[in-house]
């Protein structure tokens, strides 16, 4: 309940003119979010926010570009709201799923898709949409391979968000978190770091570092008490300034993390297969129709902002070569997140 009143004013915030598209497309759902979910709500949060207006101006640009490239852009909102539907704790998850979606179809129609149009679930298992590629219709199913959970950026916000829902008084400061790790954690590595971030309201030297297993070196510090770059000051203030919790995680970049290591592709080959393994009755089930082409597009979440764009394109290939040798056709592709068009963004700026 003590979300209440931010919640009110994101929702009464959909009716500004420049929030039609999220009042489109999300309008039904946020409102059963606002009144569902537990603790924070990224996506209210931006939007209640003032600081954070050019985020809120990039969702709506997003929505606005999804709703051009569909044919029948009016059962998207009927879609949304039943994909979206939340409980107390999956709300965040729901919504980063469904924007898979959104960032999909723009992927795609980079690629030469067109005339896509939204597929509402039935009885039977069926792809979210379906669209045309070189003459051929093209039956789509989307999915988003979230991040790695043993990484050091996911398991620090994992439980940062746990102990400051469960304990806000305790947890009631800004802190800011520095390594240079990107790789997974070792079981001993994550509960070390998830002992430090619950001891840490009672650490009193700052700034605070440690050396987790691996010799996976972290700082932490407290900008109230430790002086921090004014640019940088300036970012976490944007970040959050209503925020009585935040935890900001910046990850350091070295020459080293220009290479692809080969664990990360084969970890991301088995995440992706798996992926791919149970969409399968979206295609090869009774709505099957050898004339459609079968796509799969990957939403992928990389752990680290330097990836090789020739690792994924290694990677669909594999896959559909995988497909191939049993007769079975199936396209994957697999795709970061796609940039919107700048007239498209500075129209809700």
């Amino acid at each position: 309940m003590r979300h209440l009143n931010r919640f009110d004013r994101a929702i009464a915030l959909l009716d500004d003119p420049k929030n039609e598209p999220l009042r489109w497309l999300f309008g039904d759902a946020l409102r059963q979010h606002a009144i569902t979910a537990v603790g924070s709500h990224f996506l209210l949060d931006t939007l209640a926010e003032p600081t954070r207006k050019p985020v809120v101006a990039g969702w709506n640009a997003r929505l606005h570009q999804f709703r051009e490239f569909l044919n029948n852009p009016d059962q998207a909102p009927i879609k949304a709201a039943a994909d979206l539907r939340c409980g107390p704790r999956d709300a965040e998850k729901k919504i980063t799923d469904f924007f898979a979606e959104i960032t999909a179809v723009a992927h795609l129609q980079s690629l030469g898709y067109s005339d896509f149009s939204i597929v509402l679930a039935g009885d039977e298992p069926l792809p979210d949409f379906m669209a045309c590629f070189e003459g051929q219709r093209a039956a789509i199913e989307v999915k988003n391979l979230q991040e790695p959970a043993d990484i050091l950026r996911t398991v620090a916000t994992k439980h940062w968000k746990k102990i400051s829902e469960a304990e806000p008084d305790r947890y009631g400061f800004r802190a800011v978190l520095r390594h240079q790790h990107c790789a997974k954690l070792t079981a001993a590595a994550q509960i070390r770091l998830c002992n430090i971030l619950t001891q840490l309201p009672d650490i009193t030297k700052a700034p605070y570092a440690a050396t987790l297993d691996g010799g996976i070196e972290i700082r932490i510090e407290r900008p109230s008490n430790v002086s921090v770059p004014s640019t940088e000051d300036v970012m976490l203030n944007r970040l959050g300034s209503s925020k009585k919790s935040q935890l900001v995680i910046v990850t350091g970049f070295g020459v080293g993390d220009l290479s692809t290591d080969i664990s990360e592709v084969q970890a991301l080959f088995l995440k992706a297969l798996r992926i791919v393994a149970d969409a399968t009755p979206k295609f090869f089930s009774k709505t099957y129709s050898p004339a459609h082409r079968n796509v799969i597009a990957l939403h992928w979440n990389p752990p680290n902002l330097a990836y090789d764009p020739e690792m994924l394109a290694y990677m669909n290939r594999q896959i559909e070569k995988l497909f191939e040798a049993f007769d079975l056709q199936l396209t994957p592709v697999l795709f970061c997140g796609q940039a919107v068009k700048v007239p498209t963004l500075g129209q809700y700026t």
